[in-house]
């Protein structure tokens, strides 16, 4: 069988984020082991490959895409965007389409694809159930180009794979979908979480461990303001303790934060990380003396499950 995956992702900085590291962990899971399918990948450049292991760019058939050229409206994009696809299907006698990234508004969604078979992945629904935060603020363009996908996929994808239970049923409860809606739970990586496998000692200075970002549903302000609180109960016991913040992050969002620290009074106690790579969150969770995940709304929440891997 001929597989097309659209790795439009891998150019993205989702690449730095949950549905970037879960599509590359997928990725590479399935290929590398697999020498009874032809796996193909479209992207606009080779350097985008760059990001995974040699043994998946060997197991990986690049299709290169050509820049794209539209106008108007984000959904005419998609068209054209949806007849290069159309195009590698036909010359390459694709079998399935798996789209792992379909509803960011980074990446384009190829619509009207005709394919023996098209999967999408999806993640969650949060534009659409958190609609007063996100879908209503949105321009009239970008709402209706991210309706349109997600009423595509309900309509013509013969499988939507969903990362949870929740998430599915999430989907389900606002679209009639016509194909088939099955979960493919996500799992910790023991390799690298696990404290029995690579030791558990980072650094002998206690601190609380808040893997998320800036997105308002992941709770930032609260969770600081949760942490200052903390400190002022137990400032009596005298010990220096800090807040890790795991996340990418704008200059802007960086000061934001940092000044409501002073407020606060904890400025001293808050180390911003940045991105960090695989191997170091490993090493930040297994070290953690406490881990806080106040988010308000998520697909899965695979950071709970890597903290009770440790």
């Amino acid at each position: 069988m001929n597989i097309l995956i659209d790795g439009q992702t891998l150019a993205t900085p989702e690449m730095e984020r949950g549905i970037g590291q879960v599509f590359k962990r997928l990725l590479e899971g399935m290929v590398v082991p697999d020498i009874s399918n032809r796996w193909f990948i479209a992207v606009h450049n080779l350097e985008e490959l760059g990001c995974l292991s040699y043994q998946s760019q060997q197991a990986l058939d690049p299709v290169l895409l050509p820049l794209l050229g539209a106008s108007g409206k984000r959904i005419e994009w998609c068209r054209v965007y949806g007849n290069q696809i159309q195009q590698i299907i036909d010359g390459y006698k694709i079998d399935l389409y798996w789209n792992p990234n379909p509803l960011m508004v980074n990446v384009y969604y190829p619509l009207k694809i005709n394919c023996k078979k098209k999967c999408f992945t999806l993640y969650d629904i949060i534009p659409l159930a958190n609609k007063e935060i996100y879908l209503d603020k949105w321009p009239a363009d970008i709402q209706e180009d991210y309706l349109n996908r997600l009423e595509d996929m309900a309509n013509f994808a013969d499988l939507v794979l969903t990362i949870s239970d929740f998430t599915k049923k999430d989907f389900e409860k606002h679209y009639p979908v016509k194909g088939m809606v099955k979960t493919v739970y996500l799992s910790s990586d023991f390799s690298i979480m696990c404290p029995y496998l690579q030791g558990c000692s980072l650094s002998d200075d206690p601190y609380i461990l808040y893997v998320g970002g800036f997105d308002p549903r992941k709770n930032m302000e609260n969770a600081l303001r949760a942490f200052a609180e903390f400190v002022k109960s137990w400032h009596h016991q005298r010990f220096d303790i800090q807040f890790k913040i795991v996340c990418a992050y704008q200059e802007n969002e960086k000061n934001a934060l940092l000044n409501l620290a002073n407020q606060l009074n904890v400025a001293s106690q808050i180390d911003l990380t940045g991105f960090v790579d695989d191997q170091i969150l490993g090493r930040l969770f297994r070290s953690a003396h406490l881990f806080f995940f106040p988010s308000l709304y998520e697909g899965f929440g695979l950071p709970v499950l890597d903290a009770m891997a440790c």
